[in-house]
């Protein structure tokens, strides 16, 4: 399923070129670069990975108890809030490397879409999955149209915080049906150039959990291992 796309910066569809999308709105242009299309502008990500890193995490990913318990636990939520996932639409934003896409994959029916700030764990996802794949930017997401589910896992906490509300309203905008969200409310190992930590939203769940009740139905929430898990509804009427 390819997602209707629009521009991130005054929500036009798009139409696609022989080069990427562009805007009939305000004219802007957006790439495809390596198979990919991109919506993060012409700066690209202000960070970049060494695309060794993702081959590491991988590994992590495969064999930590971290990594393992938190992919069960989100397909054991998308199982009891959605009881038929043949075929549903799902979107994870910032789906890194492709690990909780590829085990989703291998054990539901569902319609995977891909997303991500970096190019670099794009590229290696692309190895692990053959979904649709985009780089965008969490607070200017491109779609148009609305998935059934959208997962957010260990991402909201790396929003600068004076943009979290956007970025919540946009969660909120391509919501159909369910939202599945983790969040790490302590520190993270990497520090940023600037000298702040990773982790630039550190906060417990009380302080959490408002602005998801302001935009969704609150269907399940969970304490894990370092943070915690919402499962929200879209609201109705």
């Amino acid at each position: 399923m390819q997602a209707v796309l629009s521009c991130p910066q005054c929500q036009r569809v798009l139409a696609q070129t022989d080069g990427g999308f562009s805007c009939p709105g305000c004219q802007r242009l957006y790439p495809i670069i390596d198979g990919i299309p991109s919506f993060v502008g012409e700066g690209g990500s202000e960070d970049a990975f060494d695309p060794g890193f993702f081959a590491l995490l991988e590994h992590a990913e495969a064999h930590h108890f971290w990594f393992i318990g938190r992919r069960e636990i989100i397909l054991d939520a998308l199982k009891r809030h959605v009881p038929d996932l043949s075929g549903k639409r799902m979107l994870e934003i910032g789906c890194g490397n492709g690990n909780i896409l590829r085990y989703l994959q291998n054990r539901t029916e569902l319609q995977l879409t891909g997303c991500d700030l970096f190019m670099e764990g794009l590229q290696f996802c692309r190895n692990q999955v053959d979904i649709p794949l985009y780089q965008i930017d969490a607070t200017l997401l491109p779609f148009h149209n609305c998935f059934d589910i959208i997962g957010i896992f260990d991402v909201l906490e790396h929003i600068e915080p004076a943009l979290l509300d956007n970025v919540l309203d946009d969660l909120q905008r391509v919501t159909a049906d369910v939202g599945v969200f983790t969040v790490h409310t302590g520190r993270a190992a990497k520090v940023l150039p600037d000298g702040r930590n990773a982790h630039l939203i550190q906060q417990p769940p009380a302080w959490w959990l408002p602005k998801f009740l302001e935009r969704f139905e609150l269907a399940n929430f969970n304490r894990v291992v370092m943070g915690f898990m919402v499962v929200v509804e879209r609201k109705r009427g």
